[in-house]
């Protein structure tokens, strides 16, 4: 993984993965990945 640009960039973001992999799903759910997704870009710029 250390030779990924993304990795050597510091352009990964980490994901909570009990929401990610043990959610129920639905529309809560997918707004709150949406959420999540959204914050981890706006704090990689």
């Amino acid at each position: 993984m250390k030779s990924v640009k993304a990795v050597k960039n510091n352009h990964v973001v980490y994901l909570n993965s009990d929401m990610w992999y043990l959610s129920g799903g639905g529309l809560e759910s997918l707004s709150a990945m949406i959420g999540e997704v959204k914050q981890g870009i706006s704090q990689k710029k």
